[in-house]
């Protein structure tokens, strides 16, 4: 997606089960993979910290990322994720979690301008608080869509987890 290579972490775990051990062991630099983490950002250099790591199995999956790169990065040109399409996300066992626009979308979208406007100016990004406090929201809820603003991508965690700025 033309932001080059990135440090992902994956923390071992000494009792994984033999399909997870198989799929890291398979995972070698310079291949693709697909991980599932939260971004962080240190010194200037970021990282994900993985959650679940596995080879890429099939290049359309390549395909659809580069896709949804270009899509994110042209709603985030044009001021937000208003006009974003409904995403689904593959769980275990074939269940599929469903994100639809909304109330929540509405807050998103004010959460994103929020921080882009307080994280500007400073490395450490915005404060989630002063984020809440600035919108008239609860704290809860505005973690609630920080925390879905990182799955998606569109903010990261600076500092700590109540510093993000906007990717």
């Amino acid at each position: 997606d033309g932001t080059g290579p990135l440090i992902v972490k994956v923390w071992n775990d000494p009792v994984e089960s033999p399909f997870v051990m198989e799929c890291k062991s398979m995972c070698q630099e310079g291949r693709y993979a697909r991980f599932v983490g939260k971004v962080s950002s240190h010194e200037g250099s970021r990282s994900v910290v993985a959650f679940s790591v596995r080879p890429l199995q099939d290049m359309n999956e390549l395909t659809f990322h580069m896709t949804w790169a270009m899509h994110t990065k042209a709603m985030m040109d044009k001021g937000g994720m208003a006009s974003a399409p409904t995403s689904a996300i593959k769980m275990e066992g074939g269940m599929s979690a469903v994100a639809k626009g909304g109330a929540i979308s509405g807050l998103k979208e004010r959460v994103t301008s929020a921080v882009r406007n307080m994280g500007s100016s400073s490395d450490m990004g915005a404060d989630i608080q002063a984020v809440a406090n600035s919108l008239g929201v609860a704290l809860a809820n505005v973690q609630s869509v920080i925390d879905d603003l990182m799955t998606e991508g569109v903010v990261y965690s600076t500092t700590d987890d109540m510093h993000v700025k906007v990717a």
